[in-house]
């Protein structure tokens, strides 16, 4: 079965059960939670659930203050008591999407291949301007595609992104330092794909891209 991102939203008392027993299939959790100390604690200590499939502290959830700060995921789960709660509606759902490939493609493979966290990359010129490259190859796509992004600079929408997250690494990231395959051709793998369909070109997102396909057929070698 493949190995999915779930994201839960809300660690409260069943979101804690959620984001506790899910890994135990191979997921990979995203506990998204406004209460600040609890998401240090997570991230810091891991999570303590208690309940009839008995007590544990799981390890190895990212954990985040805002939903955006995750990676993109396959399952959201609301386990959130409704007051409190702001729903948002997208008018227009292929824009939220491409508005978040933005910040992946500038942050996943860049800092997967430089080894380093969101603010590291942003700090160090030569590395943003490859990182930025990633990004403004991949919003040209999007506007051959013809989406209507909700922002006039995207070079201040990434980097505020990622002035959100100076300390954290990209799920990429990560999966490589567990040696685990990533998913690459879904975030700068898949800008040139998109390019092709509009004779665009997207070496920033192509070189990155092959040096994590290198480096994951190694990662398989190995097990071998």
């Amino acid at each position: 079965m493949k190995r999915q991102k779930i994201a839960i939203l809300g660690t409260g008392a069943m979101g804690s059960v959620y984001a506790a027993l899910m890994p135990e299939a191979g997921n990979e959790i995203w506990a998204v939670d406004t209460w600040a100390e609890h998401v240090k604690s997570i991230n810091a200590n891991g999570l303590r659930a208690e309940g009839a499939s008995g007590d544990r502290v799981v390890k190895g959830i990212h954990a985040v203050a805002n939903v955006a700060q995750s990676d993109p995921c396959d399952l959201y789960v609301i386990a959130t008591k409704c007051a409190g709660f702001n729903a948002r509606a997208f008018e227009d759902i292929h824009q939220l999407i491409w508005e978040k490939i933005l910040c992946n493609v500038t942050l996943s493979a860049p800092c997967t291949v430089f080894d380093c966290t969101a603010g590291e990359l942003m700090a160090k010129p030569e590395w943003r301007e490859i990182a930025m490259g990633c990004m403004h190859e991949t919003h040209a796509c999007g506007l051959a595609e013809g989406i209507r992004f909700s922002f006039e600079d995207p070079v201040q929408y990434v980097t505020d992104f990622a002035a959100m997250m100076r300390l954290a690494s990209p799920s990429m990231r990560l999966d490589h330092m567990a040696h685990h395959a990533s998913e690459i051709d879904a975030i700068n793998g898949m800008a040139p794909v998109v390019a092709a369909r509009h004779i665009l070109t997207t070496p920033f997102n192509q070189t990155p891209s092959a040096v994590i396909r290198a480096r994951e057929a190694a990662f398989e070698k190995a097990k071998t």
